[in-house]
């Protein structure tokens, strides 16, 4: 699919705006999660049926958790003196769970990546090399793909078949070590999978083919971690990430560019602008259907309020514009969860976290509040069967004790 093809329904979206706009009263139930010290968000998914599954890590320095909540049911998932992350939780249609995480653990050595379904735990990184980002999917049928970055610079990838309950052997993606950085990846059922990393991707048509050569998809300034990727029910995976570059004035410019893979074509196209000023965030992609929808904060500059655009990028080009409001730094992380054939976005100004759902259409619901908390960064945001739900960190007391996390269930039905 050319990139002029592709898209170009734009949603400008503002959270938290003045009284006159303002989010609509809210919908979303707060409560602290139980737990006996301090306790840090680590991820959240909604099963199948409506059951909430949360990921904890308890404890202090020196000793910590990883526990597993479905339900008021916990499962110790491993214990050890240093702190678990990045952490990924995703299921599959029949509502097998797997979860992904990275430790230490003994008191000083490698940090190792394992991955745990169905009550087995597997050692996934092997080597002297310590494995600390990673990218996890999984498609409805299980096929999934676990890509990492280790620190001997180099990119490697455990797949898994669809149904299969173990990962298989971990493969280099990177056989020089100069091009390896954060990986981000994708997959659909059947193991039809992506892998992107610095301003190359890599494809496998399915779990059981191999991944073909890299192609290039982005231009030179493409940071690290600030790309992402998405396929949508027609095989076409959509790459979306932000580049820098320096102005005529010697300030920093930046954007978000997307560029398309079709399934049958043999690389990624040429990428296409965007984001429309001079500041952009970094993007989130969610396939929904037919189409990817790519979402991210852009503002004149460093200091001016910013709106939060959202583009989907369709096969047919059709396109479709709403706007709204937005208020909060172009900084800020913004999160996303599918939500029905929609999307759902998080945001968060200084006080308080706010979402807004935009359907395929473009067209916004209502901005809502789901909680005014001046400590909260990153939101972990869930949705599946009508149930929306979204889990964060927040501190009560200057005090490490003080860690807790919270968590919003959404009281009226999602959409």
């Amino acid at each position: 699919m050319p990139a002029t093809r592709a898209t170009v329904a734009v949603a400008l979206l503002c959270l938290g705006a003045p009284a006159a706009t303002a989010a609509a009263a809210p919908s979303w139930s707060v409560r602290t999660v139980a737990s006996d010290g301090p306790a840090f968000s680590r991820g959240i998914d909604v099963l199948p049926g409506g059951r909430v599954a949360t990921l904890l890590e308890l404890g202090a320095s020196g000793q910590r958790t990883l526990e597993l909540r479905v339900g008021t049911r916990p499962t110790v998932l491993a214990r050890g003196p240093h702190g678990f992350g990045p952490v990924e939780i995703k299921h599959d249609a029949r509502g097998r769970l797997t979860v992904i995480w990275s430790t230490i653990t003994t008191r000083r050595g490698t940090r190792r990546l394992f991955a745990w379904t169905a009550g087995r735990t597997q050692t996934i990184s092997r080597g002297a090399a310590s494995a600390n980002v990673v990218s996890f999917a999984e498609a409805s049928d299980g096929a999934a793909v676990l890509a990492y970055y280790q620190q001997d610079r180099h990119v490697r990838v455990a797949r898994r078949a669809p149904g299969a309950a173990t990962f298989e052997a971990p493969q280099d993606l990177t056989p020089d070590p100069g091009a390896a950085d954060f990986p981000v990846t994708a997959v659909a059922p059947g193991g039809d999978a992506v892998v992107a990393f610095g301003d190359v991707a890599v494809r496998a048509p399915g779990a059981a083919e191999p991944f073909g050569p890299r192609q290039r998809f982005a231009g030179d300034g493409t940071r690290s971690g600030e790309s992402r990727v998405a396929i949508d029910d027609q095989g076409t995976a959509v790459l979306a990430f932000r580049t820098t570059s320096r102005d005529a004035a010697g300030g920093t410019r930046s954007s978000v560019r997307a560029a398309t893979w079709p399934a049958d074509a043999p690389a990624p196209s040429a990428s296409a602008l965007l984001s429309r000023t001079a500041r952009a965030g970094v993007p989130v992609a969610v396939a929904t259907g037919d189409q990817v929808v790519v979402a991210f904060k852009e503002a004149a500059d460093a200091t001016s309020q910013a709106t939060l655009r959202s583009v989907v990028l369709r096969s047919d080009g059709s396109s479709v514009t709403s706007t709204g409001a937005f208020r909060g730094a172009v900084a800020g992380p913004v999160t996303a969860t599918r939500s029905g054939t929609g999307l759902r976005v998080f945001g968060r100004d200084r006080w308080a976290i706010s979402a807004v759902r935009v359907d395929v259409s473009a067209r916004l619901g209502a901005p809502e509040v789901v909680a005014r908390d001046p400590h909260v960064f990153v939101v972990d945001p869930a949705e599946a069967g009508g149930r929306a739900v979204a889990l964060w960190t927040t501190r009560f007391a200057p005090t490490n004790a003080a860690w807790r996390v919270r968590i919003a269930v959404r009281a009226a039905p999602a959409g």
